[in-house]
């Protein structure tokens, strides 16, 4: 469980892209359009959509690995602050409000 979660559950995913001027990818979760992707300064805005998407289905699975990583590494050396390891582990929970 992380601190942030979507108001739209996950996964969520890039849909069909709707035809205009500056085409808008959408991210797609649990059926309804979380967002619309549309960057008009360059090209590729299919590629930023496909991340978005991406980092927002990995960010659960990526906290609950670092919050794994951290308590093994202090219950290794016995200690809560132990490692540069563990409070490299601690300050990116920390910053990312977690």
């Amino acid at each position: 469980m992380t601190t942030h979660t979507p108001a739209t559950p996950l996964p969520w995913r890039v849909g069909q892209v709707s035809a205009g001027r500056f085409p808008a990818y959408p991210i797609i979760g649990d059926q309804l359009i979380v967002a619309d992707v549309t960057i008009r300064a360059r090209g590729r805005s299919n590629v930023d959509a496909a991340y978005i998407a991406h980092a927002a289905n990995a960010y659960p699975r990526l906290i609950e690995a670092l919050r794994s990583l951290k308590d093994r590494i202090g219950a290794f050396n016995g200690q809560t602050a132990c490692s540069p390891e563990f409070n490299a582990a601690h300050a990116l929970l920390a910053e990312l409000g977690e």
